[in-house]
């Protein structure tokens, strides 16, 4: 991606009813009694409808927003969150497996720390390139590698099969040109955006990448 661009989720994988549901049941408890929420990396708009839905003001933004893309109570702009200067600020922000693709990070993190309203919250639902051990890694690509002889998955960038598990799950997320951000990068760019408390949990990601992969 280029400078403080990020891949559209919809470029990167489509959304299912159950990788919807998981963002959801993720997301939506952080935004509660949060009015004004802006999505970045909206893709084809279909975690900004569901919030829509709950009642929030969605604003939802994607540096490649194909022009047919509409929800009932969304407002929708092609934008780069880097460059993005709206009329308001946002009671919450949104990010789904958006930030590790933006650069430069610090950029974006202050841009972030910008459009938030005071006692604004800020939620990243994203995976973490750092985080797979071997067994992770191992059963990742078992399961990719037995849809792909199926026909069942799209064909991508995941490696040589019978190379090690780990060694191609940093060949594939550290394309070149490229190097996505891990977990830790990603913190560091918001607490040094002035970010001082930060509440992380973690959970079972890859599961909602391959369902959405799936034919």
């Amino acid at each position: 991606a280029s400078a403080g661009e990020c891949q559209p989720e919809g470029a990167r994988h489509s959304v299912t009813p159950t990788t919807l549901r998981e963002t959801l049941a993720f997301v939506s408890p952080a935004l509660e009694g949060r009015k004004r929420v802006l999505e970045v990396g909206c893709g084809r708009g279909a975690l900004a409808a569901g919030l829509a839905a709950k009642g929030h003001e969605v604003t939802a933004i994607d540096v490649a927003l194909g022009d047919d893309v509409r929800a009932p109570g969304v407002t929708f702009a092609r934008a780069d969150l880097v460059r993005y200067e709206p009329n308001c600020v946002f009671d919450a922000i949104v990010a789904v497996a958006a930030l590790h693709h933006i650069v430069p990070i610090d950029a974006a993190a202050a841009r972030v720390a910008r459009l938030l309203a005071p006692g604004g919250v800020v939620v990243l639902d994203d995976f973490d390139v750092a985080a797979p051990n071997d067994a992770t890694a191992r059963w990742n690509y078992g399961v990719i590698d037995l849809l792909t002889a199926a026909g069942q998955f799209q064909e991508g960038h995941h490696g040589a099969r019978g190379d090690d598990p780990l060694v191609r799950w940093k060949r594939e997320h550290e394309p070149e040109g490229e190097r996505l951000h891990d977990a830790a990068a990603m913190l560091a760019a918001l607490q040094g955006a002035g970010f001082a408390r930060a509440q992380v949990t973690r959970g079972p990601y890859l599961f909602r990448f391959i369902s959405s992969m799936v034919h």
